[in-house]
């Protein structure tokens, strides 16, 4: 009963904010320490970033931030990727280049669901990791609209397949349905004084203070999207001036600090920082008309 009326509460919140939309930069983890002979990895990584094909070059990931990097990796920041040729890395359209997000199989529904990092998974689940499936080979059309397929491929050893991972703008899809681009749910900071909430990637992103943070896939969250152009982030600073929208400070540079969503509207009300831009189903050149945030 206490959740259907936190539900009806937060429904309602009329969008207070009118700023200018600004969206989201990533990195992501480079192996360092090669476990294939040296001059084979470097003609590969060569080819990769003469064809920019991020996602095929095994030994770098996209990500939300350096938490997600394995011993033997290093975090490259946004402007590190390009130097090395490598990404971009996004959360949009582009299927084969959005940025991992994590896996988690329900035992009871015996389902595969997303969530931004391994805490946020269903209580009960497995913990698939932040990579699953990604050592398969994906076509560069896969993408919105696609059905879903996991193939085995005698001739390279590796399994082809479309929609099965988890990513920051697409939800994992089963063979009998298609790839639905805007299908990740996130979660979202709740204040019960005001009550007021957005939707958030992370637990972190919460003022601690003041709200409380519901994963995607608990009750309070049934019947309310989250999807990655709702969730607002934070974004690096150079002094009091505004530079860019980031998950973490991972993603600003050298001398820059980083302010988590809610004090980077209360610091730079002219700017609001989503996770991705929404180019799928309205204009993206105007803000939303309807938000779910009210003025903090």
């Amino acid at each position: 009963m206490k959740t259907a009326v936190v539900v009806t509460l937060i429904a309602s919140i009329p969008n207070l904010t009118v700023a200018s939309l600004e969206f989201g930069q990533f990195g992501g983890c480079l192996k360092t320490q090669l476990e294939q002979p040296t001059i084979i990895g470097i003609i590969g990584r060569f080819m990769n970033q003469i064809l920019g094909r991020a996602n095929e070059n095994r030994e770098f990931h996209c990500h939300f931030d350096s938490t997600f990097c394995l011993d033997g990796e290093e975090w490259l920041n946004t402007d590190a990727v390009a130097r090395e040729g490598l990404g971009p890395c996004t959360c949009d359209e582009d299927y084969n280049d959005n940025v991992f997000s994590h896996g988690c199989y329900d035992m009871a529904t015996h389902t595969v669901v997303c969530s931004a990092n391994a805490n946020q998974c269903p209580h009960g689940s497995f913990d698939m990791g932040s990579r699953y499936n990604s050592d398969h080979s994906v076509d560069d059309g896969c993408g919105d609209g696609d059905s879903a397929y996991a193939d085995p491929n005698r001739n390279t050893g590796k399994t082809d397949s479309c929609g099965k991972q988890c990513t920051c703008n697409f939800q994992y899809q089963s063979r009998d349905t298609t790839v639905i681009i805007g299908t990740t749910q996130y979660g979202m900071c709740f204040n019960n004084a005001a009550s007021s909430y957005y939707c958030a990637l992370k637990e972190e992103d919460c003022d601690s203070s003041s709200e409380v943070y519901y994963n995607p896939h608990s009750d309070t969250m049934s019947g309310t999207d989250c999807n990655c152009d709702d969730v607002r982030l934070g974004g690096c600073m150079d002094g009091t001036t505004f530079s860019h929208c980031a998950v973490a400070i991972d993603n600003c540079n050298a001398g820059q600090t980083y302010l988590a969503p809610l004090k980077l509207r209360e610091t730079v009300p002219g700017v609001d920082c989503r996770l991705c831009r929404n180019t799928w189903d309205e204009d993206p050149s105007t803000a939303p008309s309807s938000s779910p945030v009210a003025a903090p």
